[in-house]
C-alpha cells in the first residue's frame, strides 16, 4: 500500500500535509542529486501516511513548536 503511494504520489493528494511535501520536493529538485530525491521522498511520504490528518501548520512550525 504505501509503495503504491509512493510510486504514483498519490500522498500528495490524500494527505493534508502531501501538498506541502510536494512543494519542499519540487524546491530540492534544483540542487539535490536523484538519489537523494528518492531517499527525501520515500521518508517523507512515510510522514504523510503517519501524520495524514494533521494540519500542516502543526507539523510546519514556524517556531519550531510543532511535531
Amino acid at each position: 500500500m504505501m509503495r503504491d503511494a509512493i510510486i504514483d504520489r498519490s500522498y500528495q493528494t490524500d494527505t493534508r500535509l502531501g501538498r506541502v511535501v510536494a512543494q519542499y520536493l519540487a524546491w530540492l529538485e534544483m540542487g539535490a542529486s536523484a538519489r537523494t530525491l528518492v531517499i527525501y521522498e520515500a521518508y517523507l511520504a512515510r510522514l504523510c501516511a503517519w501524520l495524514a490528518d494533521e494540519d500542516p501548520d502543526y507539523v510546519v512550525s514556524k517556531k519550531g513548536e510543532g511535531f
